[in-house]
């Protein structure tokens, strides 16, 4: 994926000016927008639970073709203190974004892809005055990074992946990731082939890999990438991994 929105086949042999003008990978194409195959009706029993990203939808509409992870990657705490980013949203912000806040059920927001949405909520829980203090660092690193590696103006630029897309940039998709997260590490060992050829940092296989969801006060959920499984950690107890998403 290129600077400029342009895409080049995974086949083709990049130039050195290539290479200097690739800002990502393509590791899952399909509409984030909407639920994806293996969260159908039948096995999730509410659709109205799993929407994809309706946040992305509604800011760009375009945004409908794949996700891309970034080249560079940060490591942080994912937040300043155990606080509620959903609790506050809830307050002031009722309505307007999908829950960043999720259980560990089939239909719940874990299973979405949503990772836009979650980081322009969290985003505007940073921003407030009520919330100094209680900073969520995971966005705070985005935020950071798009500043660093300009996204082209027809992406959703920069976020933080919800859980849902960590293991398909890790393994594959499958119908309940805390519950069948056995997704595997295929699509991590194909998307560092790749950024080998580029020369630049791979996917970590033996780390932990913050997503944008809280579990609650405490806990927020990580993927780890030496199997794809999913777990819920204490927030501010455990520095990870954060790589960045782009929707086109």
């Amino acid at each position: 994926f290129m600077k400029d929105g342009t895409l080049l086949s995974k086949t083709e042999a990049l130039s050195d000016e290539e290479k200097a003008a690739c800002i990502g990978i393509v590791y899952w194409v399909g509409d984030p927008t909407k639920i994806t195959p293996a969260n159908d009706v039948a096995s999730i029993g509410n659709k109205d639970q799993l929407q994809g990203d309706q946040t992305l939808a509604n800011d760009h509409k375009d945004c409908t073709h794949g996700l891309v992870v970034s080249l560079g990657e940060e490591r942080c705490y994912w937040q300043a203190s155990y606080t509620s980013v959903q609790g506050w949203l809830n307050s002031n912000h009722l309505g307007k974004f999908l829950s960043v806040q999720s259980g560990t059920g089939a239909s719940d927001p874990s299973n979405n892809i949503q990772g836009y949405n979650n980081t322009k909520a969290i985003e505007a829980f940073n921003e407030s005055p009520d919330n100094s203090g209680n900073e969520v660092y995971v966005v705070q690193k985005v935020v950071d990074y798009r500043k660093t590696v300009s996204a082209p103006a027809a992406s959703s630029d920069w976020y933080v992946p919800s859980e849902k897309e960590l293991t398909l940039l890790c393994g594959k998709d499958v119908d309940n990731i805390y519950t069948n997260n056995s997704g595997g590490t295929t699509n991590r060992d194909f998307i560092n082939g790749k950024l080998r050829l580029i020369g630049t940092t791979t996917l970590s296989s033996s780390s932990d890999y913050w997503s944008s969801t809280e579990n609650g006060n405490y806990d927020a959920f990580l993927v780890v990438f030496s199997s794809d499984n999913v777990i819920a950690n204490l927030k501010g107890a455990y520095s990870c991994r954060v790589r960045f998403s782009i929707a086109f």
